[in-house]
């Protein structure tokens, strides 16, 4: 009876019993919007972060906030240069307020050698005037000397004493002229920088003023790219936070990213070519998330809907992970090319300890996907089926060889 029920129970499981085959599959979960890295463009130390993980976010709010001052071995580069212009900037206000205070003592000083200027060639005049007066009293003595000389009434020398004598009066004369003349250009130049003195001064406390304000601009300039304000390139959900308070970064490290769009995400899997032609869409999917354990949290669902019709190289391929993708070189046990498909899961999220979970962008993952379901007399017979075919096979070969 015990034989009898158990011949039964293996005809009905062979006549009822269904088989599924499955591939098996790596990948992992990109967003369907898109990921978008947030780099600084400029090396730096974080100095704010105003965002969190999770956080939705929109285009233009400001995320984290760097200080972009350069240390080297004589100290932090951008704050001595701010100190240097600080420094210039003090010196000039120093020598403004030096200029606005001397101006004063300068035109006193300018008018009292203009009054000096003034009475030399008062001087002059005079003298010019007394030589004027003399001069042909001494030229008509000196004409009488000459005949008196002729008629030898007075000595060769006494003619020559009063020669000298006109001589020197007319040089004190001409030294008189050239004092005038001197004045005159004098008084004229003297004259000129006084008229001009207040709008020189004022020129001159000008251009200080413009260099400050030179150098008010640089200090802005240096005090605003110091500080960084780092923005979201569009709108999202922001995830992979990487950095903390503090932190030094380089221009390319990426700060976080923002997963645009909704919270859609689907499963990128990586498939051998052997299998890639039985994989259809709506096909189910039994999905393990890496983070969570099946063991533990179970397996969750999924459907086919996309598969790539040309073949993704093994080696050599690099795909950006910062973009959702990842290398296919990663999948383990592929050999040759592999294609990609594209499953959507049923849930967004995995229920771990009694709470919602949202899949991430980038969580890796392994699948199943059903390729094909038959029954087991069919799936038992397989073997005696491709038998068949072959000695079909190798008959066919052989006839045609006679024929020939």
């Amino acid at each position: 009876m015990l034989v009898i029920s158990t011949i039964f129970a293996l005809f009905m499981l062979l006549r009822y019993g269904v088989y599924t085959r499955r591939v098996h599959a790596t990948g992992q979960i990109v967003p369907i919007g898109g990921v978008v890295s947030i780099l600084p463009g400029q090396p730096g130390t974080i100095t704010s972060v105003h965002a969190r993980e999770g956080q939705r976010v929109k285009n233009g709010d400001v995320l984290f906030e760097l200080d972009l001052d350069v240390v080297n071995y004589a100290g932090n580069t951008r704050a001595r240069v701010i100190e240097t212009l600080f420094r210039q900037k003090h010196a000039l206000e120093d020598q403004r307020k030096l200029r606005s205070k001397n101006a004063k003592m300068e035109k006193d000083a300018l008018s009292s050698e203009l009054e000096l200027t003034r009475e030399q060639r008062r001087a002059s005049l005079s003298q010019i005037k007394e030589y004027e007066s003399v001069t042909p009293v001494v030229d008509a003595q000196l004409n009488r000397m000459r005949n008196a000389t002729v008629d030898h009434v007075i000595s060769t020398i006494q003619l020559q004493q009063q020669s000298l004598t006109y001589a020197q009066i007319m040089f004190s004369k001409n030294q008189a002229v050239n004092l005038r003349s001197e004045s005159d250009i004098k008084l004229t130049e003297l004259s000129r920088r006084l008229a001009s003195f207040d709008d020189d001064v004022a020129k001159d406390l000008d251009e200080i003023d413009r260099q400050i304000a030179r150098i008010d601009e640089d200090i802005e300039d240096n005090e605003g790219h110091r500080h960084v304000k780092v923005e979201a390139p569009c709108s999202g959900v922001l995830t992979s936070l990487t950095v903390t308070l503090g932190q030094q970064v380089e221009a390319a490290t990426p700060l976080a990213t923002i997963v645009q769009g909704n919270d859609a995400v689907q499963a990128e899997l990586y498939v051998s070519s052997d299998a890639i032609g039985f994989i259809r869409p709506g096909q189910p999917v039994l999905l393990r998330y890496d983070p969570y354990p099946y063991r533990r949290f179970g397996l969750y669902l999924g459907r086919v809907t996309e598969i790539t019709r040309a073949p993704l190289p093994k080696e050599g391929s690099q795909w950006d992970t910062q973009a959702g993708h990842a290398n296919p070189a990663d999948s383990g046990g592929l050999s040759g090319n592999v294609f990609r498909v594209i499953v959507t899961p049923d849930h967004r999220y995995v229920l771990a300890n009694g709470e919602r979970h949202r899949l991430e962008a980038g969580t890796a993952l392994s699948a199943d996907i059903a390729i094909e379901k038959r029954q087991l007399w069919a799936w038992a017979i397989d073997p005696l089926v491709g038998v068949g075919d072959a000695v079909e096979t190798a008959m066919l070969g052989a006839g045609s060889g006679e024929r020939q």
